[in-house]
């Protein structure tokens, strides 16, 4: 016959508590450090995506205006027969320069219309141009070439934090429409 006086035993003890609660911890640090890092990740991309958005339609009016353009000529020599300037004139005569200019500590792509006193930056703020790069070929008369010129450019975007930054470089080239042989 069972005692009266003996307890049944409910529930869990504190020991088997504390480890529960140390487990489920543990899990959750884990799973938190994961998604944080997936909404890093997509962060970064975003930036990126925007970056890459901003410099295709940059780059791609830049090569519009060169190609229908003439008297490609270089600035100044930055290494390797590269410039950081590059000054031409387009259909309507307007002379145009393309440089890097520094825009509060982030490098941009910059154009000056000189003869219309027109200038703005092309790219958006969130990208840090850190190296432009022209070179002109084939652009003395006579010398046998069409009239063309090879552009790099590098840089990273620029968010909120340091570890999302995403480094880019593109090169381009772009040969004068109108037949200079």
């Amino acid at each position: 016959m069972p005692n009266k006086f003996e307890r049944k035993k409910f529930g869990f003890s504190l020991i088997e508590l504390m480890v529960s609660v140390t487990l489920f911890a543990i899990v959750m640090m884990v799973a938190m450090g994961t998604i944080l890092s997936i909404v890093d990740g997509n962060k970064k991309n975003q930036a990126y995506v925007v970056a890459i958005g901003n410099l295709n339609y940059a780059v791609d009016n830049m090569t519009r205006e060169i190609k229908t353009g003439y008297g490609y000529q270089s600035g100044v020599n930055s290494g390797f027969g590269c410039a950081e300037t590059f000054t031409f004139h387009n259909t309507n005569d307007d002379e145009l320069i393309y440089s890097l200019e520094d825009d509060g500590g982030v490098g941009r792509l910059y154009i000056k219309y000189i003869d219309a006193s027109i200038e703005s930056y092309v790219t958006a703020p969130e990208i840090d141009i850190t190296s432009l790069c022209f070179k002109t070929i084939g652009n003395e008369p006579g010398d046998g070439f069409q009239p063309a010129v090879m552009i790099h450019i590098g840089g990273e975007t620029i968010t909120g934090k340091e570890n999302i930054k995403t480094k880019f470089n593109i090169s381009t080239s772009v040969t004068q429409r109108q037949v200079d042989f």
